[in-house]
């Protein structure tokens, strides 16, 4: 017996994914800058990064194989964040770690409170 897939989502459900996705993804960016000192740390230039830093991280790693495909994603990434929100060129690379244990931190929070739910 074939089972239909629904692809009809409320937009309640397109809602919550948003703020999901705002909340794992631009925000920890925003309060990064801000910590580091960015120039700029709005949540636009944040979205604005995030966007340019997925299409950054993706090329690097298909462009590198090996261990080079690792480290690839790290420094454009970095780049991505210098060039867009402004921190100094060793601040963006302290700022990418920061942003990454910000995220995790949040992903944890959603887990705890039962809004992200373990695969």
């Amino acid at each position: 017996m074939e089972s239909a897939i629904n692809l009809h989502y409320s937009s309640n459900s397109l809602l919550v994914l948003g703020v999901l996705l705002l909340l794992t993804t631009v925000i920890p960016v925003k309060v990064g800058a801000s910590l580091i000192g960015a120039e700029n740390t709005t949540l636009v230039s944040s979205a604005i990064a995030v966007f340019f830093g997925v299409i950054a991280t993706a090329a690097s790693f298909y462009a590198f194989p090996g261990f080079a495909g690792l480290l690839a994603p790290y420094v454009a990434i970095s780049v991505v964040y210098w060039l867009v929100l402004r921190p100094s060129f060793l601040g963006a690379f302290l700022l990418t770690f920061l942003i990454v244990a910000i995220q995790l931190a949040v992903l944890q929070g959603l887990y705890k409170f039962g809004l992200l739910m373990a695969a």
